[in-house]
């Protein structure tokens, strides 16, 4: 019952919404730029301010800081907000939803050393692990959201800026090769999108989930995986691994810690395929970790916060309480 909780609740939290929310505006931040009747004449006006047809090479660098900061801020304003407000929704479902599960309840019947451990209620008050989850929540997926046209439209800005001046483009032909070139960048961010949604909702369901662990007195879990085709090799090497609270405990707070996204990358890696093979860096990092009583390797907080993979759905299942 509690592994088919644990892949419902995979399923049914606000990924593909959160996806949604940023493709949405990502879209409506680019498609004034991509119609040809609005963005040649603006085009027209910074690259070529004499009005005698020809492109200005210093105007060059003019046009893509007006088109990379069009994206940005205008994107940025539109998207943040609902975006995590997504996010701070799948921490809620994450940590209600492991509230409810039978073997957290078992575990709070047991109770800890002090005592049984009362029913949380879900949502009424957050602790301060919770407050300060849901705000470094922010600032993480609030980074990815800003930085996108670094990332996806400066490069390709640059060059066109180069094209254009190596090929002697008119200025009818440079708009219509920048525009075409942000329509790239538009179908290049659909997938850049997934993965920003896919990791802040994770990061999301993993705090949630330890904040409710947390008050039941739980002390781990065991990996459960929704295998299908978007299955990362990661996911199925992880599968029926250990995790331990303290672990969980550990890397939540080295990321709140973290004030810069190269910190939040060391704390929590994103692991590729490789790292799992032979030799790999992650699987040498669990198999040279302690075992259990039943033999399975215990999962070190090296190798970060479930899930460990972007795309994955991993969740805990909670492991039987013992008198």
């Amino acid at each position: 019952e509690a592994a088919r909780d644990a892949d419902g609740l995979a399923g049914a939290l606000p990924v593909a919404e959160a996806w949604g929310v940023i493709a949405l505006a990502w879209d409506g931040a680019l498609r004034p730029l991509l119609d040809a009747s609005g963005f040649q004449p603006y085009f027209a006006r910074v690259a070529d301010p004499d009005g005698d047809g020809r492109v200005q090479p210093e105007h060059m660098a003019a046009i893509g800081a007006a088109v990379a900061s069009a994206v940005s801020v205008g994107f940025v304003a539109a998207v943040l907000a609902p975006f995590v407000s997504r996010v701070a929704q799948a921490y809620r479902e994450a940590e209600a939803h492991t509230d409810r599960l039978p073997a957290v309840a078992a575990w709070r019947a047991i109770g800890t050393p002090q005592g049984p451990t009362p029913p949380a209620v879900v949502g009424a008050v957050l602790g301060g692990s919770d407050r300060a989850g849901l705000a470094w929540l922010r600032r993480y997926s609030g980074y990815w959201i800003a930085t996108a046209h670094a990332r996806l439209v400066e490069p390709r800005i640059a060059e066109i800026a180069a094209s254009v001046l190596s090929e002697s483009l008119s200025l009818d032909d440079a708009a219509e090769r920048m525009a075409d070139t942000l329509r790239d960048v538009q179908r290049r961010g659909v997938t850049y999108w997934r993965l920003v949604a896919d990791s802040a909702v994770a990061r999301a369901q993993a705090f949630g989930r330890a904040s409710a662990l947390e008050r039941a007195g739980v002390d781990g879990g065991y990996v459960s995986i929704v295998d299908d085709d978007r299955t990362s090799a990661v996911s199925r090497f992880m599968a029926g691994r250990l995790v331990a609270l303290s672990t969980i405990r550990a890397v939540r707070d080295r990321l709140l810690a973290e004030t810069e996204p190269e910190g939040w990358k060391r704390a929590s890696p994103w692991w590729r395929e490789a790292d799992v093979e032979p030799g790999g860096a992650l699987r040498r990092l669990v198999e040279s970790a302690p075992v259990d009583e039943r033999g399975v390797h215990t999962v070190p907080p090296e190798a970060g916060l479930i899930p460990w993979h972007p795309y994955d759905r991993d969740v805990l299942i909670v492991r039987p309480p013992t008198d």
